[in-house]
């Protein structure tokens, strides 16, 4: 009977000692967790207007399983103090927070329950604006009590590319005189990716430089009441006149989701097939109005949370809308030089039509 009562004894601490480690290895502490993150640390280059401007923000931090443990909507002085903290169990964890996000995507994000869910979460080109750009940072840390005060630091950053008209040069034979630049817009436009940044396109907007599906030029966009998509971040109105041998630097901005495509322009097709991105020129020489297409192929990808800034000299007269606008242009009418913002390593890329 002794030995019977020696081995359950045994057997009873031999279990206890075997939870107790458990429980070491699996906490199921809260502690108080810290989120610091950067406002302005979007694209590459100083961010210009509103592009760094956190107006709203959520974090979503999830455990070693990719489980949701909690999501947190800051408040406006956390916005403002760039910090939020709040409780939660220790572990190893993966934190995101986007900025700027509304709407159903939003919605979508705030249902998500794993990392992968959210991870997945569509962002639209429209879901940004001139005055609040979606933004996303995330990062991992080994959260215990003991680390409580070590916060973590987020860099958010753009889930689109920025592309700036720069200087245009007029360097047309002197009969031809001033030139006006008409319009500029994007064409061939991702219009989506994901909260991981790596998505593969799903929608295209203004194919071949026109507002329908790419096959028709009589629907360019800016003639007979054809616009653009999200035209606040892809087109401008100008109207700017340049004389004989003279430049202009516009500086305008327009944006775009992410595109791996470095296919070469391909004019119009029944069914529309992706190319690189594209910007369009328009100029008036003598009553005229003339296209410009400017590939963005030279540069490879085009990437997120990065500035690709174009500069132009035309040479010679460009497409008519006849002629078919996205056509590709007679070589020698335009010199495109098109430079990538904090690109490590690499010059300009020169382009020539």
């Amino acid at each position: 009977m002794r030995k019977v009562l020696y081995c359950v004894m045994f057997v009873a601490a031999a279990f206890f000692t075997l939870v107790s480690c458990n429980k070491e290895q699996v906490s199921s502490e809260d502690s108080m967790l810290t989120i610091n993150w950067e406002a302005a640390g979007a694209t590459k280059g100083a961010p210009e207007g509103n592009e760094g401007t956190i107006n709203t923000l959520w974090v979503y931090v999830f455990d070693a399983n990719g489980m949701l443990d909690i999501s947190h909507e800051c408040t406006a002085a956390e916005v403002s103090a760039r910090s939020c903290s709040f409780s939660v169990k220790t572990g190893n964890k993966t934190i995101y927070a986007i900025a700027n996000l509304s709407g159903g995507h939003l919605s979508d994000a705030n249902n998500c329950t794993t990392l992968s869910g959210l991870q997945g979460v569509v962002i639209s080109l429209s879901d940004n604006s001139s005055s609040s750009f979606v933004m996303v940072g995330h990062n991992t840390k080994n959260h215990q009590t003991s680390t409580a005060g070590d916060p973590v630091a987020l860099s958010m950053e753009h889930p689109i590319a920025k592309v700036r008209l720069g200087a245009v040069t007029n360097s047309l034979p002197g009969p031809y005189g001033a030139m006006t630049v008409k319009q500029v817009f994007l064409c061939n436009v991702v219009g989506n990716q994901n909260v991981a940044f790596n998505a593969s396109p799903s929608e295209w907007l203004n194919k071949s430089g026109t507002d329908g599906d790419g096959s028709n030029k009589a629907a360019t966009i800016g003639q007979g009441g054809h616009t653009a998509a999200v035209a606040g971040l892809t087109f401008y109105s100008l109207s700017q006149a340049i004389n004989i041998s003279s430049s202009f630097t516009f500086n305008r901005l327009m944006y775009a989701m992410p595109n791996a495509n470095t296919g070469d322009i391909n004019g119009y097709n029944t069914t529309f097939s992706p190319t690189a991105t594209v910007m369009m020129v328009v100029v008036t020489i003598q009553g005229v109005d003339y296209y410009y297409p400017i590939s963005l192929r030279s540069v490879g990808t085009l990437n997120a949370n990065t500035e690709y800034t174009v500069n132009l000299t035309v040479k010679g007269l460009g497409n008519t809308l006849s002629d078919g606008p996205f056509n590709k242009i007679v070589k020698e009418s335009l010199t495109a030089s098109i430079s990538v913002a904090d690109w490590v390593g690499t010059t300009p890329y020169t382009e020539t039509i």
